[in-house]
């Protein structure tokens, strides 16, 4: 609310960094508290509807935070999407409660309570578990192209289709918030459903299973921003969303359980940095360097294009991490 009462880039800049600086926590705390509340092979949809939050928050933005900003201006929409977080704050602080800790782990025979590790520790804990490693590169690349495409659609599709900001705001919204929450939540599901047979939780079949995701959205982004129909784009860019996060539910839920709960809130946050410097930092501006040097008017969408290449990378890593996540669920315990 703040940055809409901005009255120099100095008092934006500072408001929009103690917007970072208190979401921050958010992550690391929210999806520890989840792996305590639910056991491995539930995990996945019970994340992926937590990320679908953030999806769901796209409808809103896009929507609303279009018309908003189209009819009443800039300062209005930072208004408008702060007040509903005032509420929000109060009903978590009211209503929910501390589980557990590691009451909902996989049972290692022979493990003990541990205390929770220092950062030292924590980095030698996360370093020493390729499997672990792997799931989190692949969940920041993949995020890079998300941010990327979050970030440009709208100019997308004003510049190559005639969309005014409203519409392009409505399609953006239903695309990358209504289809992304559905798919999100979808493949949640499906990788619960794939560690509820006979054979029990089987870390592998996600890890691949967020290879599977990650490609198939690179197929479909691309071919949404080469078409020249455009219904046609935007269809395809229906489908890319269905794919964008599918990993976000399957990939987390993995990590919390490769990692003990003595060192769960560290392994996410450091993840969390991740993301933050890398998939939302460098995302949108890989996009926007890349369509400098190529220049011409196709370059924005030559941009696009090739910055969604880089989920065939996120998804090489999660097809290394299905070789050596079952061992590092074994070692959630040791040292």
């Amino acid at each position: 609310m703040l940055c809409g009462m901005a009255q120099s880039y100095l008092m934006l800049l500072a408001s929009r960094m103690s917007v970072g600086a208190a979401e921050a926590g958010g992550s690391p705390t929210g999806v520890s508290i989840i792996s305590d509340y639910f056991a491995p092979k539930e995990r996945s949809s019970a994340i992926a509807i937590w990320y679908s939050s953030a999806t769901l928050a796209v409808i809103v933005t896009f929507l609303f935070g279009g018309y908003v900003a189209q009819h009443y201006g800039w300062r209005a929409t930072f208004l408008f999407a702060g007040i509903p977080g005032l509420v929000i704050a109060l009903l978590i602080f009211f209503t929910l409660r501390e589980p557990v800790r590691g009451a909902r782990d996989l049972v290692i025979e022979g493990a003990t309570e541990r205390k929770p590790l220092g950062m030292k520790e924590g980095f030698a804990y996360v370093l020493r578990r390729r499997g672990l490693l792997h799931c989190m590169a692949g969940i920041i690349l993949a995020a890079v192209t998300v941010s990327a495409m979050s970030i440009w659609t709208v100019t997308f599709l004003t510049r190559f289709h005639g969309l005014d900001i409203a519409r392009a705001g409505v399609v953006a919204g239903i695309g990358l918030g209504l289809f992304g929450s559905f798919g999100g939540i979808a493949w949640g599901f499906i990788a619960d459903r794939l560690n509820s047979g006979l054979r029990g939780f089987q870390p592998g079949r996600i890890a691949l299973m967020c290879a599977v995701t990650t490609f198939l959205a690179v197929i479909s982004g691309v071919a949404a921003v080469l078409a020249e129909s455009t219904l046609l784009a935007i269809g395809l860019m229906f489908i890319y969303a269905m794919f964008k996060t599918a990993h976000n539910g399957p990939a987390n839920g993995l990590l919390l359980t490769l990692v003990g709960s003595h060192v769960r809130g560290f392994s996410v946050s450091t993840l969390q940095i991740g993301t933050s410097l890398v998939s939302w930092g460098m995302g949108p501006l890989v996009v926007g360097l890349l369509s400098d040097s190529i220049g011409g008017l196709e370059s924005l969408r030559w941009a696009l294009a090739l910055t969604l290449l880089i989920n065939l990378w996120a998804a090489a890593h999660f097809i290394i991490a299905a070789r050596h996540v079952a061992s590092d669920v074994g070692r959630t315990q040791e040292p």
